[in-house]
């Protein structure tokens, strides 16, 4: 059977065991495949594990994550049944893997994230993160605990959070818990770009894509590399220093001397 090439960032990614992930990336940069086959090598890999695949609102998951997951799960070769009543996929090998939104119409925070308390599994992906109220990351975060029948036979099954957002602004939950300079040890930030799946993807689509943001266009560095804003010092450019034999060196020489003797 054929199956799915990965290479580059997308390699690096499916072999990253970091604690957490924010894999940002343009659209079309094949973020959200290769996070759910990871979750489907781990399905096989680890049997009896328990994992969450979600989106924010709930029938986003039925509509387009959950036929993106079945599609990938056949390739894969991982054959999944449907577990309607509890909301989650079983595997041959007693895996499961449980698929819901985590929005609630609740507003108190005892009911706000009824959905997941007292769900226990090992790893979690959480599609389209954008959309997830800053509330909720805490939550999912507790919901990462040892597997009992796991640790009764003596094994431990890896945690993993995982979300991928298109590229957030810099005031974004996710831009603060994840900073570009990935500077915690148990968090990485990954920025996929349409290039970077290149290879799985028609010409055209790339050329059109390069036509409607070319790299003069406001949105190419989100629409086309997949990365966030790039932030501007404006204090900085203010304070830009005047060459020293310049008017306007002169001109602050003579307002700081001025200020010296009339400090009002």
């Amino acid at each position: 059977m054929e199956t799915l090439t990965f290479k580059g960032q997308h390699l690096e990614f499916l072999n990253d065991d970091t604690a957490e992930i924010d894999a940002e990336g343009s659209l079309a940069s094949g973020k959200s495949v290769v996070a759910l086959w990871k979750e489907l090598i781990k399905l096989k890999q680890y049997p009896g594990i328990w994992t969450l695949i979600a989106r924010w609102v709930d029938s986003h998951v039925h509509t387009l994550l959950r036929p993106e997951f079945e599609r990938l799960a056949r390739i894969h070769g991982t054959k999944l049944t449907w577990n309607a009543k509890e909301s989650c996929y079983e595997c041959e090998n007693g895996s499961r893997c449980f698929a819901f939104g985590l929005q609630t119409n609740e507003i108190a925070p005892d009911r706000k994230f009824g959905k997941i308390r007292g769900l226990s599994v090992s790893r979690i992906y959480v599609d389209q993160a954008e959309q997830v109220d800053p509330s909720f990351p805490l939550e999912l975060r507790r919901r990462l605990r040892p597997n009992i029948e796991a640790r009764v036979r003596g094994e431990a099954y890896p945690t993993q959070l995982t979300f991928t957002p298109n590229p957030t602004e810099n005031w974004h939950w996710l831009a603060k818990d994840y900073p570009a300079n990935n500077p915690h040890p148990s968090r990485k930030y990954y920025s996929f770009s349409l290039l970077s799946n290149a290879h799985n993807l028609p010409e055209s689509l790339i050329q059109q894509a390069l036509l409607d943001c070319p790299k003069t266009h406001p949105r190419y560095r989100s629409v086309i590399l997949g990365l966030r804003p790039e932030i501007i010092d404006y204090e900085a450019l203010k304070k830009k220093p005047y060459p020293p034999d310049s008017a306007g060196a002169l001109f602050q020489a003579a307002k700081d001397e001025l200020t010296r003797y009339r400090p009002w």
